[in-house]
């Protein structure tokens, strides 16, 4: 029981991290000045401004295999020759599902994830002072 809660709590405490430390990481980064970001971020993908702020874009992204695929089709009921018909049928019935569902689950499963990151610096007077980010690749 105590190694079940154990992988439990390190689990969560992994998929919150991730993102986090992302956080974490960006929070350095208030307060620093425009050509220290580029320096280290590089250019961005998109700069705009809006009422004296300028806003730098930054995205990533990539494509990965997802690890829900290749599905693997539960087991069939077997058929035994004692089975009664009424019982044969029934699991002859019960396994055309499974094998459907698994069919079905194959198709709509994607092979690949597309994975984003899209982080927005805001800089007023040459100095980062807020930040945003979204998408399900934003970890550090």
């Amino acid at each position: 029981m105590k190694k079940i809660i154990s992988i439990t709590i390190g689990l969560s405490l992994f998929g919150c991290a991730s993102e986090k430390g992302y956080q974490e990481h960006l929070n350095k980064w208030q307060g620093v000045d425009t050509l220290t970001l580029i320096r280290d971020w590089g250019a961005p993908e998109q700069v705009y401004s809006f009422e004296g702020h300028d806003f730098y874009v930054y995205s990533r992204e990539s494509y990965g295999k997802n690890p829900r695929y290749p599905y693997t089709c539960p087991d069939l009921q077997k058929i035994d020759k004692d089975d009664s018909d009424f019982l044969k049928d029934y699991k002859k019935d019960q396994n055309k599902k499974t094998i459907n569902k698994c069919i079905e689950d194959r198709q709509t499963q994607p092979r690949e994830i597309y994975y984003q990151c899209k982080t927005t610096f805001e800089v007023f007077n040459g100095k980062v002072i807020h930040y945003k980010f979204e998408g399900n690749n934003c970890v550090k």
